[in-house]
């Protein structure tokens, strides 16, 4: 069990003796002044014998304490030698800024912390930079010393001391690295996590969490402009802890609470559940859908749908009838990465009668799910007035492959040599391919050939090289033309790659040599 130094004011004597007693109730030695100083004893070597022999050192804060010259010898000597120090606020007190940085236990109220303690100093047993590692005569000097300022007084010492443990292949290092992610000082804490080497071990993400969050909140108070600090090491870890990330995510976005200075970072740590790809996100999700601001319902609406987990279905369909347009549109979205046919009827309605952004995510969702019972609605949609919601209606039609589409695309398709071409356009294309309605590939090659402006992407070039001999002939006649249009062409031979027929290959050839093209 852990030795535990207690630092207090001679007037909080009695509260000394009884957090002595829980100690030793719990099995941890305990020393303090009075038991290991006697009249005419060099005192300040005793103490910092006691100090430097201790596991952990227990401050005993209050005002008086806090004007005690004894008080912040000894626990700023126990910094100093690299033993835990764990400030316990008896009273309410300003921290000495070398305190301010620990994490303090709060015994103002009356229902006080004891086996918050009791944890803290059990998890100090043994962990202080006075252990084996700094006296492993086999440890490299550089090393020892590094070991020793983790726990300096000085920030930037503690900065390059990480640094140049995370720099050394030694068995030691690694292990005083792994101690640190569980420094009590934050700025160690979040170096160890940002700089540890092994980016699969979990117990990185609660300092790469913290490190996010200091610098959100730093943005915040500076009032500066522009975005928000992103959570990148946090997002950049995900896909390697996968997982394992969950119980760090979900103990942050509890702690978080529900206050709107809190709005921000509970969106990234939602976002950061949903890339864990692990179903015990789902309640968490789940619950973050009823909250009262529609942006963290908005996120976890996403969430659940990167989560990729079939659970979270059922709130989705739920928040499909949420009061707040882009809630609904997320909700849409995540069920058709989910391809939850329990959502068909529900989206539909969503296509029928919701706003312009709702109805194209709808339609691509129905695209989305296969349920060739939609295509009707699909259909139906058709003449929507909004040329986003109509072109995502098309693309769902050409995946949904029901040839009763045919007829109701055709006509779209705009036969007219007009030159422009929109992105409408190119998804009517697209589709009558997907559909193989082989009559169009004229029209649609023409169309192509007379391309003068507009949109000249899409899938459409893919789709026709996929589609049979009648497909790529279409795409060999627009590299044979007059194409006005050589982003079009480009396009086609960017298709055609794939298709290792003498003809292709030959045509390609040619076409790339007229425009001094290497091979």
């Amino acid at each position: 069990m852990a030795h535990v130094f207690i630092c207090y004011d001679r007037e909080d004597r009695d509260f000394a003796e009884v957090t002595q007693a829980k100690l030793e109730k719990a099995g941890h030695e305990t020393s303090m002044d009075f038991d290991i100083l006697a009249a005419g004893d060099d005192w300040q070597t005793k103490l910092d014998l006691a100090i430097r022999n201790s596991d952990a050192v227990v401050v005993i804060m209050t005002p008086e304490a806090r004007a005690s010259d004894y008080v912040a010898y000894e626990w700023a000597f126990a910094l100093g030698a690299g033993v835990k120090v764990i400030p316990l606020e008896l009273r309410a007190t300003e921290f000495p800024p070398r305190l301010d940085g620990l994490h303090r236990l709060d015994f103002t109220e009356k229902n006080r912390p004891w086996d918050t303690l009791l944890a803290e100093v059990t998890r100090a047993d043994g962990s202080s930079a006075s252990s084996s590692i700094a006296g492993d005569p086999g440890t490299p000097g550089a090393m020892k010393q590094a070991v020793r300022a983790v726990d300096s007084l000085v920030a930037g010492e503690r900065q390059a001391a990480i640094k140049t443990l995370a720099q050394t292949d030694h068995p030691a290092a690694l292990d005083a690295l792994t101690r640190a992610l569980e420094h009590p000082i934050k700025d160690v804490r979040i170096a160890a996590a940002g700089l540890f080497p092994d980016r699969t071990n979990p117990r990185i993400l609660p300092g790469l969490i913290e490190g996010y969050l200091d610098a959100l909140e730093t943005w915040m108070k500076s009032g500066a402009p522009g975005d928000p600090p992103a959570p990148k090491q946090v997002f950049d870890a995900i896909p390697t802890l996968g997982a394992s990330a969950t119980p760090a995510l979900l103990n942050t976005l509890k702690s978080l609470g529900v206050e709107s200075r809190h709005f921000l970072p509970r969106r990234a740590i939602l976002d950061a559940l949903g890339r864990t790809r692990n179903a015990a996100a789902v309640p968490a999700l789940q619950e973050a859908l009823q909250d009262k601001e529609a942006g963290i319902r908005s996120e976890a609406a996403e969430a659940l749908g990167q989560l990729g987990v079939a659970t979270g279905a059922t709130a989705l369909r739920s928040a499909l009838s949420d009061p707040v347009w882009h809630v609904r549109e997320y909700a849409a979205r995540s069920l058709g990465l989910l391809r939850d046919a329990g959502a068909v009827s529900a989206l539909i309605e969503c296509l029928r009668n919701d706003t312009s952004s709702v109805r194209a995510t709808a339609a691509k969702a129905l695209g989305e799910i296969g349920d060739a019972s939609s295509v009707p609605a699909l259909i139906a949609a058709l003449p929507d007035e909004n040329n986003r919601v109509k072109a995502a209606v098309v693309a769902a039609l050409g995946r949904l492959g029901d040839a009763a589409a045919i007829s109701h695309l055709r006509p779209l398709l705009n036969p007219a040599d007009t030159g422009s071409l929109t992105d409408l356009d190119m998804e009517v294309m697209a589709a009558l391919v997907r559909l193989r309605d082989t009559e169009s590939f004229d029209a649609i090659a023409n169309r192509l050939i007379s391309f003068r402006s507009g949109s000249y992407g899409g899938d459409v070039y893919k789709e026709l090289a996929r589609h049979g001999e009648e497909g790529v002939n279409a795409l060999l006649r627009l590299l044979s033309s007059d194409s006005q249009s050589r982003s079009t062409q480009s396009e086609a031979v960017k298709a055609l790659a794939s298709v290792r027929t003498p003809e292709v290959v030959n045509t390609v050839r040619a076409w790339k040599r007229k425009h001094d093209i290497q091979d």
